[in-house]
C-alpha cells in the first residue's frame, strides 16, 4: 500500500467516519503519470446513522497528482513538510 492510503479509524481524505483496510481487493495504476493508484477498499466498521453507515466499500478512481516528489526525503530534510496536489473520485457502495 503506497503512503498515504486511506486505512486506520477514519478514512482521512474523505473524512467520512468509516474505518477501513486495504485488502488487496483491487490496486491499479493510475494511467495518469505522477497520480496515486486506483483502490478498492473494504469498511472494517462505520460509527453513527448518517448517510454513511452502511457503506460496506470505497472505490478511489480517476486519480491525479498525490505522489511527492523523491528528493528532500533525507535526513537534511528531517521535519519538512512538503504539500502535494491531488484529486480523485470516491465512490460509496452498500449492500442493496
Amino acid at each position: 500500500m503506497e503512503k498515504g492510503s486511506p486505512s486506520g479509524s477514519i478514512c482521512d481524505p474523505v473524512r467520512c467516519g468509516v474505518a477501513c483496510a486495504h485488502l488487496g481487493l483491487a490496486h491499479r495504476l493510475s494511467a495518469v503519470q505522477g497520480a496515486i493508484p486506483w483502490l478498492l477498499l473494504r469498511a472494517k466498521s462505520t460509527e453513527g446513522a448518517g448517510t454513511l453507515a452502511g457503506v460496506k466499500y470505497i472505490q478511489r478512481v480517476d486519480t491525479a497528482g498525490g505522489v511527492a516528489q523523491s528528493e528532500g526525503c533525507d535526513a537534511a530534510h528531517a521535519g519538512a513538510e512538503a504539500h502535494v496536489d491531488d484529486s480523485a473520485n470516491y465512490g460509496f457502495y452498500g449492500a442493496r
